[in-house]
Formats: C-alpha cells, sequence, structure tokens
C-alpha cells in the first residue's frame, strides 16, 4: 500500500533535501526495513529489543486491539512450545502476493516433541487441538494432491 504527500515543510530526509511543495510517497511495503533503526530486517527475531514495528499502526491510528492480539498470541505461542518444543521449518514460506499488504500466507513447519516424532503444522483454515495432538494427528502444510489429509509422522 502507498499514498503520496505533498511536503509541507523543507527538510533533509537520509542525505536528501525535500522541499515544501515537493511531492513524496510513502510505501507500507518499506516499514520496518531501515538498517539504522532494525540490524536484520529481514530475520524473524520474536525477542527483538527494541521492536518498533509498525503493524499495529501508531499515534491517533493505533489499533485498538493490539494488546488483545499480543495477548493472544502469546498465549498461543506458550501452548505450542508446551506440546511441542521444536519447531523447524517444513518448506518456504508462501507470501501473499498484494499490493496492500506484505505478509506470509502460510508457513509450513514441522513440530517435534520431546520424544522427537515430527508432526506438520497447519498453516491455514485448520485447527489442531490437544485431543487431536494426543491422537498423533496432522495435517498438511503444503499444497497438494492430498491438500488437508494426514501425513503421518516423519
Amino acid at each position: 500500500m502507498h499514498f503520496r504527500r505533498t511536503v509541507s515543510e523543507d527538510l533533509v530526509l537520509g542525505d536528501q533535501q525535500v522541499r515544501a511543495g515537493d511531492k513524496g510517497v510513502v510505501w507500507f511495503g518499506a516499514a520496518h526495513r531501515d538498517l539504522q533503526v532494525v540490524p536484520s530486517p529481514h530475520r524473524l527475531d520474536l525477542l527483538r529489543k527494541p521492536n518498533p514495528h509498525l503493524a499495529f499502526g501508531f499515534g491517533p491510528h493505533f489499533c485498538l486491539g493490539a494488546q488483545l492480539a499480543h495477548l493472544e498470541t502469546t498465549v498461543m505461542l506458550a501452548e505450542l512450545l508446551r506440546t511441542w518444543p521444536v519447531l523447524e521449518l517444513d518448506g518456504p514460506p508462501v507470501r501473499v502476493v498484494s499490493n496492500f499488504v506484505n505478509g506470509i500466507k502460510g508457513l509450513p513447519v514441522k513440530l517435534r516433541s520431546a520424544n522427537s516424532v515430527s508432526r506438520s503444522m497447519p498453516t491455514r483454515g485448520k485447527r489442531l487441538g490437544s485431543s487431536a495432538a494426543a491422537s498423533g494427528a496432522c495435517v498438511s502444510t503444503r499444497p497438494s494432491p492430498g491438500w488437508g489429509s494426514c501425513r503421518g509422522p516423519r
């Protein structure tokens, strides 16, 4: 997503002089990519401190549901890691194709429990609850002729 604005006062942006009246474009896909602000911006680091991401907006446009989203993610990851403490990539990420947002549509992973039996993790539209985990159920994470069927332990 992008939008154009008219610069209201002279300024220096990076090493470029920008004059009042010039047109500027904001590209949301470029957010969080400034190496002076975020070292290794393309590396997933859930413990990054500080983490000045813009996923929930900022200022008067800050998302009202941000705290709930943080809580839900924290609880989900804690429960997932309690059951399967080892997560490994099981293929390349499937990216969202969009000019509006930059994101991941699917991320195939293998889950490994303490006894080292790995399971495929569902990545879209499927839930794998604790009863399914206890029974050894799994769901395919990659589109294939058997999409959605059990892949079985690897």
